[in-house]
């Protein structure tokens, strides 16, 4: 009996990883480790900036954004939550956004 190899990766998926900068042959927690730097980083270029975007949601949804300058847009988004929590609960997230790297070309993998 020979076992054959079922790829359980996307085309997409493995575009993202390499995006992180990891070969699809990579070990999950190396990928895992990837992410998580790839994602600190955003957040500390993100707390180091002026502008911020938040999200309020409510009933698994989101009902408003606020997008800006850090401090108006808490403002704002603050306003928000007051208005929309008369309805029931409401949560507000801050968004960070992780840049991909752009994929000039894929490594060639051994058959």
């Amino acid at each position: 009996m020979t076992d054959t190899y079922t790829p359980v990766l996307t085309d997409a998926e493995i575009e993202c990883l390499l995006s992180f900068g990891c070969h699809p042959m990579t070990s999950v927690h190396a990928i895992a480790r990837a992410i998580e730097r790839a994602a600190i980083k955003a957040y500390q270029r993100q707390q180091n900036s002026a502008d911020a975007h938040f999200d309020l949601w409510q009933d698994d949804m989101v009902v408003a954004s606020a997008s800006g300058p850090r401090g108006q847009a808490l403002a704002e988004i603050r306003h928000y939550a007051a208005v929309y929590a008369q309805d029931g609960p409401v949560q507000v997230e801050e968004v960070i956004r992780i840049p991909l790297a752009v994929i000039t070309h894929a490594p060639e993998t051994q058959p």
